[in-house]
């Protein structure tokens, strides 16, 4: 009995596929991923690649070398036993910068701050009439004790060298950026070192020109 059965049933299913792979014809996607070609010369060909330009030699390492130094400053503050000394080496454009128009403009003054009086400079750069950039801090000498802070230590170049008006409000005053690079702008201004007291508050200054360097002391 189950051989005949098993024969109806391979002739059906003999019968019925034909009919299933033309049922899967009609029902087949008019799209065919496998059958599209990329055109001939719409690639991109290696030889179409244009070849990387050297890089433009602006003289630069041969007009100042590789190893000048550039923007150097330092500050060195000692404390002991009441007594404190304080020394500002402040950055300055020597040779061969100078020569090719570039010069700093030292800015500096003396103000009273919330506990203690707060030293303040900017070294200002610039080229030739056009400002370039500052760099620059606040010192805050101890007041009684010990304790001395540092702040607005900023170096700014290139698009942030507007920082300036935020760091050192009292050095713009109104005035444009280009303005710190005309002419005598600092002894103008009245911001020189030859502005600051020889003792003020217990605080005693001393610039050493050669050095482009100022000497602070002080006692308890």
């Amino acid at each position: 009995m189950e051989r005949a059965l098993i024969a109806p049933l391979l002739l059906t299913a003999l019968l019925l596929a034909p009919a299933g792979r033309a049922r899967a014809q009609d029902l087949s996607p008019d799209f065919n991923l496998n059958a599209v070609r990329m055109p001939a010369g719409r690639g991109c060909r290696e030889d179409n690649i244009p070849p990387v330009p050297p890089p433009t030699d602006t003289g630069y390492y041969a007009r100042y070398g590789g190893g000048a130094p550039r923007l150097e400053s330092s500050v060195t503050v000692a404390v002991r036993d009441g007594e404190g000394r304080a020394e500002i080496l402040f950055p300055g454009v020597k040779r061969p910068e100078s020569a090719a128009g570039y010069r700093a403009a030292l800015f500096i003054r003396l103000a009273e701050g919330g506990k203690a009086p707060v030293l303040s400079w900017a070294a200002v750069f610039c080229s030739g009439p056009r400002y370039l950039g500052y760099k620059g801090s606040s010192l805050e000498f101890p007041s009684g004790g010990e304790d001395f802070s540092i702040k607005d230590e900023s170096l700014a170049l290139g698009p942030l060298k507007v920082r300036l008006a935020r760091t050192h409000p009292w050095l713009m005053a109104g005035l444009p950026l280009d303005a710190l690079c005309s002419g005598d702008a600092p002894r103008r201004l009245g911001y020189t070192v030859k502005t600051l007291p020889a003792e003020q508050d217990g605080l005693a200054f001393s610039y050493d020109r050669k050095k482009n360097s100022l000497t602070v002391t002080w006692k308890k």
